[in-house]
């Protein structure tokens, strides 16, 4: 580690950085400000003048050696996640539609200029099978102008700018992707947004893959989960020609910030309608440079659909996993859904004594989480990745309805109805997922999760309910 820390020579790179994530903190306390219409303005105008210093950033990484440039992005790579999550707040908090639109139109003028400026330092060269990338980016730049217009306010259809478009897919139209961008450009505000996101840290992946001056002198049990994570195989769903089509990809590291004696390492992975951060988060001994402590953390964004609640059953799987592997969650890292911003989060807390048996499944306890959330797909057939563990979904447990128009159901208590359609489906749905992780730990005595005094509801929606 201290390798780590003796490279950089850059007093110029270490004072951005630290101004960057000051800002990224910053937007973190602001974000519920930013999202009131009443306080909108005042707050959007401070952020706007913290994102000024991004202006300069581009030229300073240019100048520096191998550590500063990693230092720069992964310090961007932090105030894009807090202007992504602010923007999300504002989208989410109560208020009219049209007021939303014109504010997406206003926040994404600064995000889509990050874009463009960090775009811009990806060599084409370097992502085979793809539309030139420069190319790609000023295809974007002018799509941008059409739909950041003021005239789209006087559209009679404002509102569904606020929407993915029907057929949109990020995750073929991100640069990086392979697949042909004229047949998957963006049409509305959100799928702009969407695509903006993905595009940067697709930018910032790329350019820490380029130095990879942090993981060769990572502490062994840091880089054995490291390399375990993105060595992980999960599903993606494409749309080619109206028909879904189901592709195989890894992670891939976004951030890494050295903050000793704590190493922090962010992973992506896109999904179709969905995505899914990864956070790997080391405590070491500063003395030793052994592992203190060691966290990996998930959040998972997505769609949820009223009658397929497929974020709920990832937070179940996250918590059946740890169940059968026998670690523990942090403190406040137990698997919740957090229904009003569609977001399942967990964190997994390991000890070092764990890691290498930790990091043997840890493939296969990603894949099983990012793969149910393609559960009540319309594919017939799910492919499992890897095919080394006989995992096994299905579309057939089909779930009664929730009303979202009834403000008073929320997802727990939707999970603690005494339904007997909702009971045999979830009862089902837990042989499926024990079937599952005991093919990872055949050893896993789950004899009490299958209990049958526990009434016509199953214990499957009852701690699911408990994560809702």
């Amino acid at each position: 580690m201290s390798k780590i820390l003796e490279t950089s020579h850059s007093i110029d790179a270490l004072k951005a950085a630290s101004d960057l994530r000051t800002i990224a903190e910053r937007f973190e306390k602001v974000k519920a400000r930013v999202a009131s219409h009443e306080t909108f303005d005042k707050y959007w105008d401070k952020a706007l003048k913290d994102l000024q210093i991004l202006n300069g950033i581009p030229q300073l990484y240019s100048k520096q050696n191998s550590f500063g440039r990693s230092l720069l992005s992964s310090a961007v790579g932090e105030v894009v996640e807090r202007l992504d999550g602010m923007i999300k707040e504002m989208l989410g908090h109560p208020g009219k539609e049209a007021q939303k639109v014109r504010k997406l139109q206003v926040m994404l003028r600064p995000y889509l200029h990050m874009m463009h400026v960090w775009l811009k330092l990806v060599d084409s060269k370097d992502v085979p099978g793809h539309d030139d990338v420069q190319k790609v980016n000023e295809q974007i730049g002018k799509i941008a102008k059409k739909l950041l217009n003021s005239a789209l306010l006087q559209h009679p259809k404002v509102t569904d700018q606020l929407n993915v478009s029907a057929h949109f897919n990020v995750s073929a139209a991100q640069v990086g992707s392979g697949a042909n961008f004229s047949r998957h450009k963006p049409k509305t505000l959100a799928d702009l947004f969407t695509l903006a996101h993905q595009n940067i840290l697709f930018a910032l992946a790329y350019l820490q893959k380029k130095e990879n001056v942090f993981t060769e002198h990572l502490p062994i049990a840091v880089r054995t989960v490291a390399e375990a994570l993105a060595s992980t195989e999960m599903l993606n769903l494409r749309v080619e020609k109206g028909k879904q089509r189901f592709v195989i990809h890894p992670p891939s590291l976004i951030s890494l910030t050295v903050d000793f004696p704590t190493v922090t390492m962010r992973y992506n992975a896109p999904q179709r309608n969905h995505s899914a951060l990864f956070e790997i988060t080391a405590s070491l001994n500063p003395q030793t440079g052994r592992i203190k402590e060691l966290k990996v953390g998930g959040k998972l964004f997505g769609y949820q659909a009223h009658d397929m609640p497929r974020m709920p059953w990832a937070a179940a799987y996250a918590e059946l996993c740890a169940r059968a592997g026998g670690f523990d969650f942090s403190p406040e890292g137990a698997p919740t859904y957090d229904r009003s911003r569609d977001m399942v989060e967990f964190t997994w807390t390991v000890d070092e004594s764990q890691v290498k048996k930790f990091a043997r499944h840890l493939p296969d306890y990603l894949t099983l989480i990012t793969t149910s959330l393609y559960t009540g797909s319309r594919s017939r057939r799910i492919p499992i990745p890897g095919g080394k563990k006989k995992f096994l979904f299905t579309n057939k447990w089909g779930m009664p309805k929730l009303d979202h128009n009834d403000n008073s159901t929320t997802l727990g208590e939707y999970y603690s109805r005494d339904d007997v359609a909702l009971a045999t489906s979830s009862k089902l749905r837990l042989k499926e997922a024990i079937a599952n992780i005991k093919c990872i730990h055949p050893e896993w005595d789950c004899s009490s999760l299958l209990s049958t005094d526990l009434g016509p509801i199953a214990e499957w929606h009852r701690f699911v309910g408990r994560r809702c």
